[in-house]
């Protein structure tokens, strides 16, 4: 344990040479009016609320930008309960630059926008406009239906510059 309580150099140092153990019975409070930097070599870990009563929730408020780099793998577990990210202002952007992502979920995914939903695949994109237009694009589109297929609107057109090819069995227009 060190005091050092020169002008411009004051100090509390403090030095365990093996372990250090600090108990507090009831609230603990520190200030940092400048900067706070921990280091921790091998591994850390952090509980709260281990109690019931009393409080069990963990609030971080970052008055700035926060960054946070792992650098092998994060994983978030959530037990019970919801998760929800809100953000007042601004963009949101998940890149991975190598490998794959899976969305698994048991009941239903909902996606909304005010404006346009795009899903772009190479040369292959689906469009969704907010006046309901919808585009699906690509060298390529098929659809297939195990049972029926059915199309019901008001105007049909179907343009094939080159080649038109109707397959199936029994056709019935207008029956």
């Amino acid at each position: 344990l060190r005091f050092e309580d020169a002008t411009g150099k004051e100090e509390l140092y403090m030095h365990a040479q093996k372990d250090m153990t600090t108990e507090v019975l009831h609230d603990r409070t520190t200030t940092v009016n400048n900067n706070h930097t921990e280091t921790v070599v091998v591994g850390q870990v952090v509980n709260v609320g281990s109690k019931k009563e009393n409080g069990h929730d963990q609030k971080i408020t970052v008055a700035n930008d926060q960054k946070t780099t792992v650098v092998n793998n994060q994983i978030t577990e959530i037990t019970e309960g919801n998760k929800k990210t809100d953000i007042d202002k601004g963009d949101q952007e998940i890149t991975l630059h190598e490998g794959k992502q899976t969305i698994k979920v048991k009941k239903t995914i909902s996606v909304s926008s005010e404006e346009k939903i795009e899903f772009i695949c190479g040369e292959s994109s689906i469009t969704l406009l907010e006046n309901g237009e919808i585009t699906i694009s690509g060298k390529i589109i098929k659809n297939a239906a195990k049972d029926e297929y059915q199309v019901n609107t008001k105007k049909l057109s179907a343009d094939g510059s080159e080649e038109q090819v109707l397959t199936g069995g029994m056709l019935k227009l207008n029956p």
